[in-house]
């Protein structure tokens, strides 16, 4: 998932604005990124209060309040996502140039080792419940789950396709299938599968995002929607409208 980007392309970041007489989002700051090559995911560390913005073959490093570069992950070929241990201080990117995965530390941003991988690592994200680091593979078909303090791969779910992962705190991961449109939950800790649900008006699903609370998945889909799903169950309550690409 990758989008083409001009020399020094402009990272934007918007805030929600909760004055009563302009209720909603505004773009606030505008930062800038230098070199060229395409942008891909952007992870927020609350924990140093930085951005890494994977771009290219590296990743940058900006201070979330000014947009100073403070620093880039080298020879990350074709990097997609980033993840972050804060305790660890260690962060991984997904390499796709190379299927491996780059284990840098934090405070340097040097690359410490690289873990070989199936090929397509993509989308990164760390379980905070299961202390893993896991990778979602789209052209792979799994994903890998890593051990950050070992800082080595564990195990796999097999899946038929991975695009994007989330986890709902409570034992349960959920993962989309881009080629089948299909959404799968398994268990993060054993990494098996528990049941596979068809996402019913959805083509090419994506991007994923989880409402815990209410137990709600939001799934984008390139083919120009929306779809809400029961989490519990995996009924598609409703598909809305979006733009391309979602």
């Amino acid at each position: 998932m990758r989008t083409l980007s001009r020399l020094s392309t402009l990272l934007m970041v918007g805030a929600l604005c909760f004055a009563a007489e302009a209720p909603g989002f505004k773009m606030t700051k505008k930062y800038p990124v230098p070199g060229d090559g395409g942008l891909d995911y952007i992870v927020f560390d609350s924990s140093s209060n930085r951005l890494y913005v994977s771009h290219g073959n590296e990743v940058d490093v900006l201070d979330a309040d000014s947009g100073k570069l403070l620093g880039k992950v080298e020879d990350t070929p074709g990097v997609h996502g980033i993840a972050i241990v804060p305790a660890l201080k260690r962060g991984f990117t997904t390499n796709g140039g190379d299927a491996t995965i780059s284990v840098f530390d934090t405070g340097t941003f040097k690359t410490l080792k690289k873990i070989p991988v199936p090929k397509d690592p993509d989308y990164i994200f760390y379980d905070p419940q299961t202390k893993l680091v896991l990778v979602c593979h789209g052209d792979g078909a799994v994903i890998t789950a890593i051990d950050p303090d070992k800082q080595t791969a564990i195990g796999q779910i097999a899946l038929g396709g991975a695009e994007a992962a989330v986890v709902n705190g409570k034992g349960t991961g959920f993962v989309n299938l881009e080629e089948s449109a299909m959404m799968v939950s398994f268990d993060p800790q054993t990494l098996a599968v528990k049941q596979k649900y068809p996402i019913t008006g959805c083509k090419t699903p994506t991007g994923l995002a989880i409402d815990v609370p209410n137990s709600r998945l939001f799934i984008g889909c390139r083919s120009k929607v929306l779809a809400v799903m029961d989490a519990g169950t995996g009924k598609v309550i409703t598909t809305l409208p979006i733009g391309d690409r979602g």
